[in-house]
């Protein structure tokens, strides 16, 4: 087996190393892009309950204004109806009248009492949009300090990205096609670490005890190994001396 490059075990690590810089570029860049798509959909999140909380607040503070003018309306009414009274003759009429007026007057005491009620819902409610509001102010901040350079880092994942790809494609055009081949279908079931040492007897990926035939194989180099258990292909991992 022969390689224009210096030989085909040295280009399939080579090309091992290439594909787990890329693997790893492409990581940086979805995590990035998680990153800022989660911080985005914290701020829809913070923007969404902002609204509900105003909507709610104007809501309140408009049957507010609207049960304020009724209760004035049938209070000025109520003050009229007693300046009436003086103008009756009747006696029973102007009993009938000012039980009337009582009971109308209770009624005006039970509405403006809700209507405190309702005054204290304004103020709660007051306090939660103004912490909802903070909460999405911090929310837009958090996302924009990780977007302000998202960009210029996206770009030069972008260009690291283009330059080891270049490289891969120049190795993998050295290699032949069947040493290739059998490379991408390891590579499809081991991203990481298609292609690894034997250590100490043991292929480093899954560790199974390699046969004495099986060393001799690898030492060769007269064919590409793979491990028996876990498919990876093999190489023997050079000692420091040497």
């Amino acid at each position: 087996m022969n390689d224009t490059t210096g030989g085909v075990f040295d280009n399939l690590i080579a090309l091992s190393k290439q594909d787990l810089t890329l693997l790893a570029l492409t990581g940086q860049r979805n995590k990035l892009q998680k990153e800022l798509n989660d911080k985005k959909a914290v701020v829809k999140k913070a923007e969404e309950e902002a609204v509900r909380r105003g909507i709610l607040l104007k809501e309140k503070q408009e049957r507010y204004r609207k049960e304020e003018k009724l209760i004035k309306e049938e209070h000025d009414k109520l003050i009229n109806r007693r300046k009436a009274l003086a103008s009756f003759t009747n006696y029973k009429v102007q009993q009938g009248a000012e039980k009337e007026i009582e009971q109308s007057g209770k009624q005006l005491r039970i509405r403006e009492d809700a209507l405190l009620t309702v005054m204290e819902d304004i103020e709660r409610l007051e306090k939660e949009y103004k912490v909802a509001d903070e909460a999405r102010i911090n929310a837009v901040n958090a996302y924009e300090a990780v977007a302000k350079d998202a960009g210029q880092v996206f770009s030069e994942i972008e260009d690291q990205h283009a330059t080891v790809s270049d490289k891969r494609t120049a190795i993998a055009t050295a290699l032949e096609s069947q040493a290739l081949t059998m490379y991408d279908r390891v590579r499809n079931k081991y991203p990481a670490d298609p292609v690894v040492p034997v250590k100490e007897g043991s292929c480093s990926g899954c560790y199974m005890r390699m046969q004495p035939q099986v060393i001799n194989s690898i030492q060769a180099k007269t064919a590409l190994v793979r491990c028996p258990g876990c498919g990876r292909i093999l190489y023997q991992e050079q000692r420091k001396e040497e």
